[in-house]
């Protein structure tokens, strides 16, 4: 699993995933930084950006501006 792969699929359904210092970030697009979930793992990075796309997951000020 490739770097680039895990960020395309994880844009793909809203999610930014970036990497500084060996860390990786990831996020809701727009998202404040009290959100972002850092990693070192690409497979954690996939699973965990996955599961903060479901519908569940998403800001609650998001939700409230879509309804």
């Amino acid at each position: 699993m490739k770097y680039c792969d895990v960020q395309e699929r994880l844009r793909m359904v809203g999610i930014v995933m970036s990497k500084s210092q060996g860390r990786i970030r990831i996020n809701h697009f727009g998202a404040t930084a009290e959100t972002a979930y850092f990693t070192c793992c690409l497979e954690d990075a996939l699973k965990t950006g996955q599961a903060m796309a479901e519908p569940s997951a998403l800001p609650e000020a998001w939700c409230a501006e879509r309804t």
